[in-house]
C-alpha cells in the first residue's frame, strides 16, 4: 500500500527514510550551479575561495524551510540561507572566502499554516 498523504498529529519511529527522485548528490559551484530540478534533499559545496553557491531546484515554494547541515569543517564560518526564490532554489552564503571546500546536506521542509 503506497499513501499520497497522511496526517497525523504524531510520528515515531525509528528511523525515516525521504525519497523523492531524484535524490540530489551533485555539488553546486559557483554560477554553475547543478540543475536538481524535483529534489527536496541533497548536498552542495562552497568551494575554496568563494562566499556563495546557488542550489537549483523547482520544490522551493513560500513556505518551504531549507536546512543545510555542514559535512566539512567550516574553518569557524556559519552557513547560512541568504536567498529563497520560489520555483527556483536558494543560495547558501558565509560571511568570508575560506582556504579550503565546505560540503554540505540541505532539506526543503514544506511549512503547512
Amino acid at each position: 500500500m503506497v499513501a499520497q498523504e497522511i496526517i497525523t498529529p504524531s510520528v515515531v519511529t525509528n528511523k525515516l527514510t525521504i525519497s523523492n527522485t531524484p535524490i540530489a548528490t551533485s555539488s553546486g559551484v559557483g554560477s554553475g550551479s547543478p540543475e536538481v530540478s524535483g529534489a527536496s534533499i541533497g548536498s552542495g559545496k562552497l568551494l575554496t575561495g568563494q562566499t556563495k553557491v546557488a542550489i537549483v531546484t523547482n520544490q522551493i515554494t513560500p513556505a518551504s524551510k531549507v536546512f543545510i547541515t555542514p559535512r566539512s569543517s567550516t574553518l569557524g564560518q556559519a552557513p547560512f540561507v541568504e536567498l529563497v526564490e520560489p520555483g527556483t532554489g536558494f543560495v547558501v552564503s558565509i560571511d568570508n572566502p575560506v582556504s579550503r571546500d565546505i560540503d554540505f546536506d540541505w532539506w526543503i521542509v514544506e511549512k503547512e499554516n
